[in-house]
């Protein structure tokens, strides 16, 4: 209800809220999926249960997943966040600095350095898809 760029409250992040937003990436993600589409679903997954929930979808619907964990030191994220202007992210310092807090579990995703920047990011990720999509030679 408000505008995309318009900063939210902490309150907007409380647990309900959250779960209530994963939900949503869920059943968009079945959907798009369902109609054939391929499905990118941007969001942290700090939790193992949020993972996992993601991961299901794909394997419900016989289709391949691939999981990245984008990561880079805390001062670059810091920086990052601090430069943003004009997008959607509610990201500040602060929060880069209790989400470094946060016990994230056993990340078995692809994890993904983003230090060097998002074309190398984009680069490393490409080269995984495009290597699980062609077919085997062995």
């Amino acid at each position: 209800g408000v505008d995309k760029t318009t900063r939210l409250p902490p309150s907007a992040y409380g647990p309900d809220v959250t779960a209530a937003v994963y939900a949503q990436l869920i059943e968009k993600a079945e959907r798009s999926i369902a109609a054939g589409r391929a499905v990118i679903v941007d969001a942290v997954h700090g939790q193992p249960g949020e993972r996992a929930e993601i991961e299901a979808v794909a394997r419900r619907a016989g289709v391949a997943f691939h999981g990245f964990w984008l990561e880079a030191p805390a001062e670059t994220l810091r920086r990052r966040v601090e430069a943003r202007t004009g997008d959607a992210s509610d990201a500040t310092a602060d929060v880069v600095d209790r989400q470094q807090g946060y016990d994230v579990g056993d990340v078995t995703w692809r994890r993904i350095s983003t230090n060097a920047g998002a074309e190398s990011a984009l680069a490393e990720v490409t080269a995984v898809l495009v290597c699980a999509d062609s077919p085997s030679t062995a």
